[in-house]
């Protein structure tokens, strides 16, 4: 690996996005959280605070990935990490009623 190309500009990036994503992450799903009127359990709002960590920090890798497919081609990456994003906003499971899901917690 060469002291700079795409794969250490990715890994840099990656670390340096870490703790405000972390924090954005915890944000976002606190508020999530409070607001969709879940059950009010500690174990249950950390394994949702999980999950969301989980969740942002895929989608950033994939963002960064995007990116360093296309970096010649800006117009066409933000068409295709902005169908990503929808895809993964249609499919993530946020939607759902609460009353429609199996009780597995």
């Amino acid at each position: 690996m060469r002291w700079y190309s795409t794969s250490v500009f990715l890994i840099i990036q990656n670390l340096l996005e870490l703790i405000p994503t972390a924090i954005g992450a915890s944000l976002t799903a606190t508020i999530m959280f409070y607001t969709t009127d879940q059950y009010n359990d500690g174990n249950r709002f950390y394994m949702w605070l999980y999950a969301m960590q989980l969740c942002l920090h895929s989608t950033q890798g994939v963002a960064y990935m995007t990116v360093a497919l296309f970096y010649r081609h800006r117009q066409v990456s933000f068409m295709v990490a902005t169908n990503i994003f929808l895809i993964h906003a249609l499919l993530c499971g946020y939607f759902v009623m609460l009353e429609d899901m199996y009780d597995i917690f």
